[in-house]
């Protein structure tokens, strides 16, 4: 299933003349695989969504989001690759300009061992 939705989504994005037809197909398949049609057509609507808001805005988090949602259509981060999506040039502030003097108190518990701030991982960047 997960091949048939990767193509499907190629198949959108190279050929949006297509799209009733490839809608068809995809009904069709979940029908015969026994597979909730209306909630990956929304999550696939999301990701269109968004990829049409990523090459309006081309911004670092959108592309991010891009990347999630297309997780959330059973495409993983290799077939990601394959799209062809460039990421948005983007350049990581350096995390000096977030530490506070305020977490290196030494009753705070921080998950750095400097007491900076680190919280990338706790929103999935």
């Amino acid at each position: 299933m997960q091949h048939y939705i990767f193509a499907f989504v190629q198949d959108v994005i190279n050929q949006p003349d297509n799209l009733k037809r490839s809608e068809q197909w995809l009904k069709e398949y979940c029908e015969m695989e026994k597979m909730n049609y209306s909630e990956l057509s929304q999550q696939l609507n999301s990701f269109f969504q968004l990829l049409e808001e990523y090459r309006k805005r081309n911004t670092f988090i959108l592309y991010r989001f891009l990347q999630l949602q297309a997780q959330a259509c059973f495409i993983d981060e290799e077939r990601f690759a394959l799209l062809r999506i460039q990421p948005a040039n983007y350049e990581f502030p350096r995390i000096s300009a977030y530490m506070g003097t305020s977490c290196s108190d030494k009753n705070t518990i921080t998950s750095s061992h400097n007491g900076g701030l680190v919280g990338g991982h706790l929103i999935g960047l």
